[in-house]
């Protein structure tokens, strides 16, 4: 007798999670449809000859809705840079201050290997 009230119970999660899953279902179930349209659909009858070279003519005529673009970054240089967004738009406001340390990245230093001046790294002192 306690596993109808289970059974129940787990019924009703699923329905009281309609509002979550209920969108993605439907969404998957249209793509299909669309994607399954010269074989007459998801649950559908097989279209004649006729209608199969309609709906693939149909298709054809369509504008691609899936767009690979690697360079999309590079597209708008000007207008946009990424990883400018919550960075100051002033001078001097959001720098470390200089007394804050190396961590802060107050002092600007070439990386090993590069050119320019280079200075062996200081020795640990301290003991």
């Amino acid at each position: 007798m306690e596993e109808t009230g289970t059974d129940f119970l787990k019924i009703g999660l699923v329905l009281a999670a309609f509002p979550l899953w209920g969108p993605f279902a439907k969404a998957l179930y249209d793509e299909l449809q669309v994607a399954l349209r010269p074989e007459g659909g998801l649950f559908g009858d097989s279209p004649s000859p006729r209608e199969r070279k309609a709906i693939e003519a149909e298709i054809e005529m369509e504008e691609i809705t899936q767009v690979h673009e690697p360079l999309a970054h590079l597209r708008d240089q000007v207008g946009h840079r990424p990883g400018t967004q919550g960075r100051a738009r002033h001078p001097g406001h959001g720098r470390p201050s200089a007394s804050a340390g190396p961590q802060a990245g107050s002092a600007r230093r070439a990386f090993r290997g590069s050119t320019g001046p280079t200075a062996a790294p200081p020795r640990n002192t301290f003991r």
